[in-house]
């Protein structure tokens, strides 16, 4: 099958335009213009009738397709296969191969803020401490924790934190009222290197994650989680089943733990005991590793595994897990907001968007299965991972199975509709993050290692890091070099803007120092760079204060400010933490 050339944007002379005058906006409406006015030529019609603005493919020119609401070209249609005599079916047809496994990257971050009513807490892993910083008057307060504090997590929206000393394998409750800070520390009788905290505010819970330890860490705790009841200031052990990966929250204040062995319930006033457990495979003994999703709700609870053609959906309340034939092994799965998942099949050339909530009936009658679930042709583009927005408006589709080469092609779907559209990328994707609008997706690019040969100006691009800015509604795609791997990403609440960090502290193979923090905007799709004075450690937003900030590898404490709202502003620094210290 003929692969669909990849979508692009129509290219303008840099001569035709003012530089100061292009922007994205400009340019789709340039496109979308240009792109009307060839369809008026054509068919007669009035100029105004057109715009780029369709309702299905008919109403756009024979490259593009219609994606909600916009014509977006895809190139030249296939050439339909000529007709010839069927083939027979082979009555032994071979074992269909196994899909590549999809490993998706994230812009990993070494820890996140805190935010209160009104203070903010920002972990500071090189001074063992935690800083406060106060919303109304900007002053700064440190508070020593123990070895190595990693990860800080708000109570409640309260002016109160949780801190996972990592180091000592200690939890801190720090509360702040009439300008002191309680401090009450708990010893944790094993080693953790992950903490969550009930959004309700009434219990934290300390554990070890696998796939964030180090090497030769000590894993020893693979089965036990330390519950901190935060109305009762006790720490207690639970039991529960082999290799946490994940902790959510049920609406009933229940901590839904993902392992290994199935679902282990923590009721919120569990009893002695381990922590009962639900299963997720649908057979006794099936302890392989399986990608595991909640439904909207914390009701249901879907799982694939490695060699299983479908999903397996499980009613938390009822515990029986049920296998739900798909006719091809999904690479990844991914909530919608809207009580489906996405499953992708790319060995089958197709997707599917299968309901979590599904009568027993419905899974063992092939024709009403079939009515439930939607399926969505990928039309030869091989697609097995996806991000999906927090709205579930928009999922980028793309694959990992070939980390360091490229270019690539990615896909655009709209869940809802089934709407499917695809983009280059100029080089492949690692990981990707969509913003919370739902409207730009970040990709994560890989590089070939060591230095580009000489003579070959494309092998810049492809032994750079980098990542690439996906306008998910005209298909736009930026790439952006950078000099260091970028991490740590983050997106500022209710703005059209993104930050992350540039360092090449972990870098074997770095050349130079780099120690950088960026802003995207995410209208524009433009990129600033500020240069910080220290490898960056946790990039995060402040609201309150409409800044951003990271903090640094210091010696005494480095956090560095940028304007939320006027990305021109210069970069404030504070170094040594002082107490009330002020951010000027």
């Amino acid at each position: 099958m003929r692969q669909p050339a990849p979508a692009r944007s129509l290219a303008l002379s840099p001569a035709a335009l003012s530089p100061a005058a292009l922007s994205l906006a400009a340019l789709s409406l340039a496109a979308l213009s240009l792109t009307a006015c060839a369809a008026d030529s054509e068919s007669g019609a009035e100029p105004e009738q057109f715009r780029g603005m369709c309702t299905v493919d008919a109403d756009c020119p024979e490259t593009d397709v219609c994606f909600d609401g916009q014509c977006i070209f895809q190139g030249a249609p296939p050439e339909p296969e000529p007709e010839g005599p069927a083939e027979p079916a082979d009555p032994d047809p071979p074992e269909p191969e196994p899909p590549a496994p999809e490993i998706e990257d994230t812009f990993a971050a070494f820890g996140e803020p805190a935010a209160g009513r009104r203070f903010v807490w920002v972990v500071s892993p090189s001074t063992d401490a935690v800083a406060r910083i106060d919303g109304e008057t900007r002053a700064i307060g440190l508070i020593e924790v123990g070895d190595e504090p990693s990860v800080v997590r708000a109570v409640g929206g309260a002016d109160e934190v949780v801190v996972l000393a990592r180091g000592s394998d200690e939890l801190f409750r720090i509360r702040h009222a009439d300008g002191v800070d309680t401090v009450t520390r708990f010893a944790v009788p094993f080693h953790v290197n992950a903490l969550t905290v009930d959004p309700a505010g009434a219990r934290a819970l300390a554990w070890f994650d696998l796939a964030a330890a180090r090497p030769g860490e000590d894993a020893s705790a693979l089965q036990q989680v330390a519950v901190l009841d935060l109305a009762a200031d006790t720490l207690e052990t639970v039991v529960v089943g082999y290799r946490p990966t994940r902790i959510e929250f049920a609406p009933d204040g229940a901590a839904l733990v993902v392992t290994e062995d199935g679902l282990s319930v923590i009721a919120r006033e569990a009893a002695p005991g381990p922590a009962p457990i639900v299963p997720l495979a649908p057979d006794l003994g099936d302890f392989g590793a399986r990608e595991v999703i909640l439904g909207p709700d914390a009701r249901h609870a879907a799982s694939r595994a490695e060699g299983e053609a479908g999903v397996t959906i499980v009613d938390l309340f009822e515990g029986v897990p049920r296998f739900v034939p798909l006719g091809a092994i999904p690479t990844d799965l991914d909530r919608l907001p809207d009580g489906r998942m996405l499953a992708m099949l790319p060995t089958a050339d197709r997707l599917a968007i299968v309901p979590f909530e599904l009568d027993p009936a419905v899974i063992d009658d092939p024709d009403a299965l079939a009515a439930a679930i939607t399926t969505v042709p990928l039309r030869g583009v091989y697609l097995g991972a996806a991000a999906v927005g927090e709205d579930g408006r928009r999922a980028f589709l793309y694959t990992t199975t070939d980390p360091l080469n490229g270019p690539g092609v990615a896909g655009l779907l709209a869940p809802e509709t089934g709407a499917l559209v695809f983009t280059p990328l100029r080089k492949a994707a690692r990981g990707a993050e969509v913003d919370p609008s739902g409207r730009v997706a970040v990709v994560l690019h890989g590089r070939a290692a060591g230095p580009p040969p000489a003579g070959d100006p494309s092998a810049l691009v492809r032994h750079s890091h980098g990542y690439s800015v996906v306008d998910l509604d005209t298909a736009f795609v930026k790439l952006e070099t950078t000099p260091a791997e970028p991490s740590g990403l983050v997106f500022a609440p209710d703005r059209a803007a993104a930050f992350l960090r540039l360092s090449s502290a972990d870098d074997p193979q770095a050349t130079s120092r780099v120690a950088a923090v960026q802003r995207i905007d995410l209208r524009g799709l433009s990129v600033r760079t500020w240069a910080v004075g220290s490898p960056p450690e946790i990039v995060g937003v402040l609201p309150a204060l409409e800044r951003a900030f990271v903090t640094q590898t210091h010696p005494t404490g480095r956090i560095s400010f940028l304007r939320l709202d006027d990305p021109e502003a210069p970069i404030e620094t504070v170094t040594g933490y002082a107490l009330n210290g002020r951010i000027e």
